[in-house]
């Protein structure tokens, strides 16, 4: 049977800038971060953090995006390896491992100088660089998203991401991510090209007003993209305050939000024709 862990790394930020925690492993005195068995029906991340209460004794904020994994001898499938921002540590004499191991905060600058396995060390160095750069964040925390709710990324990096889905009617569309510094904007625009503003039906930008008036997540607007007109529906949202299922509510409301609006459009195209018919 296998074994699946996860593993956290605990960090707090100060007058000495960024910190790490590490602790000795239970069997020797190599410097590691908390790890163990994920415990069902516990997801890996908060299972990690727990292992954090024990092993290091310290409580606080798990962020929900992956970092990486590593590899050790312990577990049988690279270990996922998650951030815990430490809001609470506990005294030494109530430390619930205190006898098994040791603890020390380090400057993340000096991770290699304590973190002896490549495989750890790298790890650690993402998570420390997703700390210091909303732009690696983003790309994580689109990763494991993603992954989480099996949605196709076609590009990305630290600014953009691209997903790619099948609507109904088996055409593909693409969703669009951009960061500006903290926050994150998704676009979804739609099939329907306009050469013009005076193209788009004074009808259709009425509903999308009403339509707008309604929504809880998302706005639509029209968009000028290489001298043509296209109606997207948007949203913002805080890089930070996302999670897996918030950020997956969202494109969820936004690919239904879209399907409602090109039968829309259809049913319009439709009645035109029926209009046009008529005439002649």
């Amino acid at each position: 049977m296998s074994i699946k862990k996860s593993a956290i790394i605990p960090y707090r930020t100060g007058r000495k800038g960024l910190e790490i925690l590490l602790v000795t492993k239970s069997t020797s005195d190599e410097w590691v971060i908390p790890k163990g068995k994920i415990e069902a029906p516990l997801k890996p991340l908060i299972s990690a953090a727990k292992e954090a209460f024990e092993e290091a004794g310290v409580l606080g904020r798990p962020h929900p995006i992956r970092v990486g994994s590593f590899s050790d001898n312990s577990s049988d499938e690279p270990i996922p390896t998650f951030l815990l921002e430490v809001e609470v540590e506990i005294d030494e004499k109530d430390w619930l491992e205190k006898n098994k191991r040791e603890r020390l905060w380090i400057n993340a600058d000096d991770c290699a100088e304590y973190i002896k396995a490549d495989d750890l060390l790298a790890v650690v160095k993402r998570g420390v660089k997703c700390l210091r750069s909303d732009g690696a964040y983003f790309k994580r925390a689109v990763k494991t998203y993603s992954e989480e709710h099996h949605l196709e990324i076609a590009e990305i990096d630290e600014d953009h991401a691209e997903l790619i889905f099948i609507i109904p009617t088996d055409r593909k569309k693409r969703l669009y991510l951009a960061r500006y510094d903290s926050t994150v904007e998704f676009s979804l625009p739609g099939f329907t090209i306009f050469n013009s503003e005076d193209e788009i039906p004074d009808a259709f930008s009425t509903n999308l007003l009403q339509r707008n008036a309604k929504k809880k997540i998302g706005f639509w607007c029209i968009d000028k993209i290489k001298g043509k007109f296209v109606y997207s529906f948007m949203h913002n949202a805080e890089l930070k305050l996302l999670d897996g299922q918030h950020f997956f509510s969202i494109v969820s409301g936004l690919i239904a939000e879209s399907e409602a609006i090109e039968e829309l459009m259809e049913e319009m195209s439709k009645k035109q024709m029926e209009r046009k018919k008529l005439r002649y």
